[in-house]
């Protein structure tokens, strides 16, 4: 469907509803309708899972650091460039 012939505007073109409200749409069957969506539904389903396995790993960084602090040692020196900090993982 073109509805270029029922812009109106120079800068943002609009378009009413009483202008193409006569026009007919061309529908793709239902059959094919319903497969978009089942389509669709599937990805959105992995989008909401993964957003939520995100969201728990974030919970559990405090957790992860915590644990891990315990075998951290931090050493601050006034060596070459003073305000070195090293970090030493265990």
């Amino acid at each position: 469907m073109h509805l270029e012939k029922y812009f109106t505007g120079a800068t943002i073109p609009h378009i009413y509803f009483k202008d193409y409200q006569h026009e007919e749409f061309n529908l793709d069957p239902i059959e094919k309708q319903v497969k978009i969506v089942t389509v669709l539904k599937k990805c959105e389903k992995i989008i909401d899972d993964r957003k939520k396995e995100m969201q728990f790993s974030l919970k559990r960084i405090p957790v992860i650091i915590y644990q891990n602090a315990k075998n951290v040692s931090i050493f601050s020196y006034a060596g070459e460039g003073a305000g070195n900090t090293e970090i030493i993982w265990e």
